[in-house]
């Protein structure tokens, strides 16, 4: 596993590389979208907050290269009144340039053991990395925002359980892919970021969050999707998984629904948020895919 995330972010920082030097290697496309043909979707539209962040530092995680900052910044959705926040780590290069940043999100599972990939892939971009020639964000997992919520799915014993607990599913990914555009909102105002250099990696459940951000929003430039997924009412329909296997002909048995069925009522939900919707303004030699 450390080989592979060692690889990752080797190929990665070259994926951020700035726009005049070309890579051939990796197929790499030295051109993105003009910003004017980015769809802004509705389910992905937010408010600007008129609240500042709050910015403390982490004297006791400063490295040789990096800073430390613990950043919280006031986040909701459109349709929510109730104040919340969205936080990370922000590791700040201390080179005098501007430089430019990698986003590192959570994988959003409830099995422990998966969170500490992406926290590896955090150390391999700072601690052992001896240039010091970017920035780090790392978005850390906090409660509730699992956008698939696997461990939930036992307990839901009817189709109106089912309708809501994919309502919130769709309605978390929307939360976290907002939260990733207010970060790159808040990365504008910190004069250490090159903000025509912003990649973005994601694992697991975070890579379809990943390919959404960059498909949306054409700050960010390169992306690292590793094990992603998409037509998410396919997955639900047709997925091994022993949880989701278990709850689907649970409510297959109860509902009489064929498995085709089963998945156009996931569709009518989840497709808004499918990866496969908003893929259409990425450059694919601007990702690299595991």
């Amino acid at each position: 596993m450390h080989i592979i995330f060692w690889l990752l972010a080797v190929i990665f920082l070259a994926a951020c590389a700035p726009a005049s030097i070309n890579l051939p290697y990796l197929g790499h496309s030295n051109t993105r979208a003009p910003t004017g043909t980015f769809p802004e979707p509705a389910q992905f539209s937010y408010q600007k907050l008129a609240e500042d962040s709050q910015v403390n530092e982490l004297p006791w995680e400063e490295t040789e290269h990096y800073r430390s900052f613990k950043v919280r910044l006031p986040h909701k959705l459109p349709e929510e009144t109730q104040k919340s926040f969205l936080e990370f780590t922000f590791y700040k290069s201390k080179l005098a340039d501007k430089e430019k940043l990698i986003i590192v999100l959570s994988t959003y599972s409830q099995r422990q053991f998966h969170r500490f990939p992406m926290l590896n892939l955090g150390a391999y971009l700072t601690a052992w990395n001896p240039y010091a020639d970017f920035n780090v964000a790392l978005l850390e997992e906090q409660e509730g925002d699992d956008p698939f919520d696997l461990d939930a799915l036992k307990d839901l014993n009817s189709e109106e359980d089912n309708m809501r607990w994919m309502r919130e599913s769709a309605r978390r990914f929307r939360k976290i892919v907002v939260g990733i555009r207010r970060m790159l909102d808040w990365a504008e105002k910190e004069s250490s970021i090159d903000m025509s250099r912003v990649g973005i990696a994601g694992f697991s459940t975070s890579a379809p969050i990943v390919a959404v951000a960059m498909g949306i929003d054409p700050r960010i430039s390169a992306a690292a999707i590793f094990l992603g997924s998409a037509n998410f009412h396919e997955v639900l329909a047709q997925s091994e998984e022993v949880r989701m296997k278990t709850w689907r002909e649970r409510s297959l048995e109860r509902s009489g629904q064929s498995r085709e069925d089963f998945a156009a009522h996931a569709y009518s939900i989840l497709d808004p948020i499918n990866p496969l919707r908003h893929s259409s303004s990425i450059d694919p030699g601007r990702v690299l895919y595991f």
